[in-house]
């Protein structure tokens, strides 16, 4: 199964919430991505073991509840082209029952889109939260995953990149230059190097496990000719 974890340190300051406190992104809209559907990995019953895992903990009541909202385009061509755009409106709009998108092996149904778009706003809404210190993080448990998606084509389960948006967005909005992405993930970051032109540095995480971590130099550069970096795992140790 295809994960990315991403933890913002990002917060608003409402009066109601607890410096120090977590903030969590987890809403309904997101069930709706392959609503019907329970042979594919990337299944609705993710979320909703992380809730119920989270209520059963005592952790949820804890947690301040981040609010999703639908991303704008402008938000969306921080990192996809505008003809992608299109392509997934023109695809997805009119959609019955489920089908692959024809960039990729993207299974989608008739709530996707909504989900995605919801998926990136919600994220870029926890990186608002985060950077106004009052929460001290934030967990964004969103569907569909954003990670693997590339500027002009979704693929690996992926519509939107949301990570690559949120790095951008945290850039253009916050001024922040320099951003640690850790993709759990077995590829090597191949589609998230892709966004990489511009930043200070480049670190990618590949194969984290127990077992300690390895810097090692990759062969590839980033769009702007520098090398990138990336974390891999003793090859015998187990993943996780």
């Amino acid at each position: 199964m295809h994960r990315a974890l991403v933890a913002l340190a990002v917060a608003q300051n409402p009066p109601e919430v607890q410096r120090g406190q977590t903030g969590l992104l987890l809403d309904d809209v997101y069930l709706r991505h392959l609503a019907r559907v329970s042979d594919h990995p990337e299944r609705l019953e993710r979320l909703v073991a992380i809730r119920d895992g989270l209520d059963r903990s005592g952790l949820l009541k804890s947690l301040h509840r981040i609010t999703p909202r639908r991303a704008t385009d402008e938000e969306l061509t921080l990192v996809h082209s505008r003809a992608y755009l299109d392509l997934v409106r023109r695809e997805l709009s009119s959609l019955r029952g489920t089908a692959d998108l024809s960039t990729g092996d993207t299974l989608v149904s008739p709530g996707s889109l909504e989900a995605a778009q919801f998926a990136v706003g919600g994220v870029l809404n926890a990186v608002d939260v985060v950077m106004t210190k009052s929460v001290k993080n934030a967990f964004c448990a969103v569907r569909p995953p954003g990670h693997h998606a590339t500027p002009t084509r979704g693929m690996g389960f992926c519509i939107y990149n949301n990570v690559a948006i949120a790095a951008r967005y945290m850039q253009k909005t916050h001024g922040v230059k320099r951003v640690l992405i850790v993709d759990w993930d077995y590829h090597q970051c191949k589609d998230l190097a892709a966004f990489l032109s511009g930043f200070e540095s480049k670190l990618c995480a590949k194969r984290l496990n127990m077992a300690g971590l390895i810097l090692r130099k990759s062969r590839r550069t980033s769009p702007a000719k520098k090398p990138l970096w990336r974390l891999a795992a003793p090859l015998a140790s187990r993943y996780v």
